[in-house]
């Protein structure tokens, strides 16, 4: 269960969904009319979602005790926030602890155990990855999850002036906003909320991917942090294709393609083999020492075959080629075992010691001898490094935006240099009363429908979230 942007694993916790609401209690609204049988039904709400929850710990002592119920306290006292749970990773709940935090010592042991109920005062659960669509020029937009009726949320930009319009075309229904509308400024109509504004947007970059190819894109031209295919292991020969096709990893992340490693001939022994996130040794990636660097790679074979090792290996040094290496080099840890066919993301964070400019860093797998067949395959693709010290999705320049205030841009060449995570902050200035030609509320058209629009004003877009929720 992951609440708050916590997982329960990160307190030291184990939590178990017990029996929740799947759909939540509804409430019909009906009427009596003298004279007439029965009633009259106007209207069905839903109410509240609740989820009871078996919250776990193991600690050695009563000292141990103590800090994990005082962590967990603080953990799910931060409510609202968002409510995940593993057996359904693509949705959340905005959620909040109903109730106390008690609890109870097992026999003879240090075990924490303590049934809680998490309550959604909105019911509906809402995709972690919503579809959000932005148009340069008309285009398709729709729903593609969620079982609900949603209601979208539309930014329009471009520069208006007083008498300028832009007249909207919604899967058929027509709405005109009338200027004005600065360069900086943001027209929102949001039919989720039924709130119609404008607000000044200010772009901050807030993540930088330092690896200048993350799909695998030009690594052999490319020098530092580049995401590498390595030998085929001794004897083995094979050829590395870069293959365009979108790919949908396991933390919801869509790539546009991977690096393909193809075994052509197999030697006797198999050796290790795998990815590096640097060029080579005389081309190492830049560090800082004191900070802390998250690798992160997903993986892809077609060998049947549980890999004999399977660890990162990262080696400090005190310059981009040759220098002096700081400290041993780091040997771990083991991975859990790829399943044949489907990507697997690995991921290591740590700090990076005094004295060190520069790091070597490989994922490397070593299948049994005698696994691998001619046409056998590994492939990777959504790489990732980053100054910080926990996992967060990968990002590179071009990939799609998951909300309308987010974007992502390469700071170069796209698929050969660094790539930004920006965040626009919105502060509202005034509202759209009056400069829209209808309020009347558009929902978001499952599998989608034509978006369009004509303007009298300059350098339109418009983007689309269909804030996609279930039942």
């Amino acid at each position: 269960m992951k609440f708050n942007g916590v997982n329960a694993s990160t307190i030291g916790v184990r939590c178990f969904p017990q029996l929740g609401q799947y759909i939540a209690d509804g409430d019909a609204q009906t009427v009596r009319l003298p004279g007439r049988d029965g009633e009259l039904f106007l209207a069905a709400n839903q109410g509240p979602a609740e989820f009871p929850v078996t919250v776990r710990a193991d600690a050695a002592d009563a000292a141990a005790a103590r800090t994990l119920l005082d962590q967990t306290a603080a953990w799910l006292a931060a409510g609202p926030a968002q409510l995940v749970f593993n057996e359904l990773p693509d949705r959340y709940w905005l959620a909040r602890l109903r109730g106390g935090l008690a609890w109870s010592l097992g026999a003879g042991s240090y075990r924490v155990v303590a049934n809680i109920v998490m309550r959604a005062d909105d019911p509906h659960a809402y995709a972690l990855v919503d579809d959000v669509t932005v148009l340069t020029s008309p285009g398709t937009v729709g729903r593609l999850r969620g079982n609900a009726v949603s209601w979208p949320t539309v930014w329009v930009s471009g520069v208006l002036t007083a008498g300028q319009t832009v007249i909207l075309d919604l899967w058929g229904r027509t709405v005109a906003v009338t200027g004005p509308l600065a360069a900086n400024e943001v027209a929102i109509l949001d039919y989720q909320n039924y709130s119609f504004r404008v607000a000044v947007a200010t772009s901050t970059a807030v993540r930088n991917n330092q690896l200048l190819n993350p799909v695998g894109t030009d690594w052999a031209s490319l020098s530092g942090w580049v995401l590498t295919p390595l030998w085929y292991g001794s004897g083995g020969t094979g050829t590395n294709t870069l293959v365009s096709s979108a790919q949908t990893l396991p933390d919801g992340s869509v790539v546009p393609g991977y690096i393909r490693k193809t075994w052509n001939t197999v030697g006797a022994t198999i050796s290790t083999v795998g990815f590096t996130l640097t060029r080579s040794a005389s081309s190492r990636g830049a560090v800082t020492a004191g900070q802390w660097r998250t690798f992160q790679l997903a993986v892809r074979t077609s060998i049947a075959a549980p890999p004999v090792q399977n660890f990162w290996q990262i080696t400090f040094w005190s310059a981009a080629s040759g220098g002096t290496q700081i400290g041993a080099t780091v040997n771990g840890p083991t991975l859990s075992n790829p399943t044949p066919g489907q990507w697997t993301q690995y991921s290591h964070s740590l700090s990076v010691p005094a004295g060190a400019t520069h790091a070597e860093v490989t994922w490397y797998v070593r299948f049994p001898d005698g696994s691998v067949a001619p046409g056998a395959t590994l492939d990777a693709t959504g790489a990732m490094v980053e100054s910080a010290s926990t996992l967060r999705p990968p990002i590179w320049g071009d990939r799609a935006p998951e909300a309308p205030d987010v974007s992502y841009v390469w700071t170069g060449t796209a698929g050969a240099s660094t790539s930004l995570m920006r965040i626009s902050t919105l502060a509202p200035v005034r509202n759209l009363a009056g400069k829209l030609s209808t309020l009347a509320r558009i929902p978001c058209p499952v599998g989608g429908g034509p978006v369009a629009w004509t303007t009298t004003g300059s350098g339109v877009q418009v983007s689309v979230t269909c804030n996609s929720r279930w039942i």
